[in-house]
């Protein structure tokens, strides 16, 4: 017919079953080249719509989802017979090409358009993978729901099941997608769902740093499914449990078995970083650089190498062999001048320098890389940490010489109000509080935008307040409580705040007003520290007004939670909450568990012997108050209260 006939009315209908045999026998070439015939000469025929979906058909069937696209693109109008298929198939190939935003907008049009197609169910199905696939974990999740909810018999609710679990880990609801993957187990514990979920309820573990359960459950993984494509992973991954439970010989024999397979895994790089990182953590220093050596040895071009020659060098120096760890330091700053760990490495460098007296030299590796690198951030950092060196070494007077160098060399850096605030703070080490005003001055004056405004501000406040300027010192803390700025925002930071406020307000005798504030202080971050110093400033103040309790719970909240002076101040505060309760034989016990418990701070042992001793005194027992004023002159004779002991011992005898 085709060939004898080709004008016939019939010739397209016969190449398009010719077509559609040829398709039904797979022989997808052979069936497109009868439907470009029929588009080449027929481009009038009513067939056009369906050879466009047989086209699409076809380059489907061969997994060439732009072609298929395309050639559904060539029609604009189907008939109603196909209209609901094509519209499928055109948001199925989006998601396939990965224009998921586009396969949203077609998916959620056609359940809108065909609510009782044969391919709605399917619709709100790759929705919801469409959401997940353009990383909208939420809206997936909601789509999920939806289609498990309306569809529970569908062929592909479990795979919706498998997408929800997904979803709700990259939601981080990680206790969540643990119950969503293992109902998912429960009903197919050893299908390729089965076997991943039990995977993912083992990292969801490991998120929630339960590396216990983790571990049990990558352990499981590896014994029920001994040719998994993600054993290496698992088995990568008992090694982090182990790691993070700080079990290094565990660890490294599970790093090892990775590391001795001899199918190459992704994961055998980084396995045998951890060995070596693991001896390190461990301080057994030299089995850490033999086991970085090998490493360097079998990873020549691993992007782990100025790490691992600045572990190294790390290494190095806390066996105290500095010239070595020089070595090493120096290797990154010439081999790796790239890597963000150039400033460790020099800062190392200089810290092992200084160690055996060559701090000049360390400078001088430093001063090259600024002049082989002038225009790097680096650079830059790097003649700050200069100040900061001697800084941290007591040096002010230096400190200041190289921060002001810096700005001399530097000076549209953003790094320079910083610089401006070292300045000012070496100033008051030196006791030149003048100086440091102009320095916070000029970083509020001329870098009114920089985040180091706020510590700026808050010296401001120290200083005016310690000159007794009160009024102008909550000038200065409000200023930093009304900048929207993100220190400002952070909340121990701010608790910080409302602290100097209330000592502020404390010395200008607005007890009342202070009180508020030391509340504040509490309630704006609980645990930082200064909350527990106004735990302690607060008490005395409940316990002149006869708030005993209250004052006493601020107190143990302390003790409990801190170990440090502060909780000796806050064991000595007590004996003074009960001395102002007119509690004399409680307030002695509590001054005198001050000496048992917190012989670490003798400053406050001291303090706390003399108010016992006074006490002893006003009961009349002399040889007691003797005693204790005795102790304090011959022990704690370095502390500023000893004079006063020595006096009163004198004013007895």
């Amino acid at each position: 017919l085709i060939l004898n006939y080709p004008q016939s009315e019939y010739a397209d209908d016969a190449l398009y079953e010719l077509a559609g045999i040829y398709f039904r026998r797979k022989n997808y070439p052979e069936a497109l080249r009868y439907l470009k015939q029929i588009r080449t000469h027929y481009a009038r025929s009513a067939l056009l719509p369906y050879v466009a979906k047989m086209e699409a058909d076809c380059h489907i069937a061969r997994n060439d989802y732009a072609a298929a696209q395309k050639a559904l693109q060539q029609v604009r109008d189907y008939p109603p017979d196909i209209t609901e298929e094509v519209a499928f198939k055109r948001g199925w190939l989006a998601l396939k090409l990965q224009q998921y935003q586009q396969a949203q907008d077609i998916f959620q049009r056609f359940i809108r358009r065909f609510p009782q197609s044969q391919w709605v169910a399917e619709a709100k199905f790759w929705l919801a993978e469409s959401y997940y696939q353009n990383q909208e974990f939420e809206q997936a999740h909601t789509a999920y729901q939806q289609f498990i909810r309306d569809y529970p018999s569908h062929e592909l609710r479990r795979q919706a099941e498998y997408g929800l679990a997904w979803s709700l880990y990259k939601l981080n609801r990680f206790e969540e997608a643990i119950r969503a993957f293992q109902a998912l187990r429960k009903n197919g514990p050893n299908d390729s769902f089965g076997m991943d979920a039990l995977l993912r309820i083992a990292d969801s573990y490991f998120a929630l740093k339960q590396y216990r359960k983790a571990l049990s459950h990558y352990q499981t993984f590896l014994t029920q499914f001994p040719s998994a494509a993600e054993r290496p992973w698992a088995q990568f991954q008992v090694g982090m449990c182990y790691l993070k439970m700080e079990q290094f010989a565990s660890a490294r024999r599970a790093f090892q078995q990775l590391v001795n397979q001899r199918r190459a895994s992704e994961y055998q790089e980084n396995a045998l970083y951890l060995i070596a990182r693991s001896y390190f953590m461990e301080n057994q220093f030299q089995n850490a650089i033999q086991t970085y050596q090998q490493f360097l040895s079998r990873y020549p071009n691993s992007s782990l190498l100025p790490r691992i020659h600045y572990e190294i060098g790390d290494a190095y120096y806390n066996l105290q062999q500095y010239h070595q760890a020089m070595t090493w330091y120096r290797q990154v700053i010439e081999k790796f001048p790239q890597s963000p760990l150039v400033g460790d490495a020099i800062s190392g460098l200089q810290w092992a320098a200084m160690q055996i007296g060559e701090v000049e030299t360390a400078f001088a590796v430093a001063d090259a890389f600024i002049n082989a690198h002038p225009d790097s951030p680096l650079s830059e950092e790097l003649l700050v940490r200069r100040g900061d060196f001697y800084f941290g070494q007591g040096n002010f007077k230096r400190a200041i010489e190289e921060y002001r160098r810096f700005i001399r060399r530097f000076p549209g850096s953003l790094l320079v109000p910083k610089a401006w605030y070292w300045i000012g703070v070496s100033h008051l080490n030196l006791q030149q509080p003048e100086e440091a005003r102009r320095a916070f001055r000029k970083i509020i004056s001329d870098y009114p935008d920089s985040d180091v405004v706020t510590d700026a501000l808050f010296q401001m406040g120290i200083l005016a307040r310690t000159d007794s300027q009160y009024d102008q010192a909550l000038q200065y803390f409000q200023q930093i409580l009304s900048r929207n700025r993100r220190k400002a925002l952070n909340p121990k930071f701010h608790s910080e705040v409302y602290y100097q406020i209330a000592l502020t307000l404390q010395a200008m005798n607005k007890t009342p007003l202070a009180e508020q504030y030391f509340h504040k202080t509490i309630q704006t971050a609980p645990h930082s520290f200064s909350s527990y110093q106004a735990r302690i400033e607060l008490a005395p103040l409940l316990a002149a007004k006869g708030q005993t309790e209250q004052a006493l719970q601020l107190l143990q909240e302390v003790i409990r939670d801190r170990t440090d002076e502060l909780a000796a101040r806050a064991q000595f505060t007590m004996g003074k909450v009960y001395q102002l309760s007119q509690q004399p034989t409680q307030a002695l016990t509590n001054y005198l568990r001050v000496k048992y418990v917190y012989k670490a701070f003798p400053e406050w042992v001291a303090r706390a012997l003399l108010e016992a001793a006074k006490i002893y005194e006003k009961q009349g027992k002399k040889a007691d108050a003797r005693k204790l004023y005795t102790e304090i002159t011959r022990d704690y004779s370095r502390e500023a209260v000893a004079a006063e002991a020595q006096q009163r011992l004198q004013a007895l005898q």
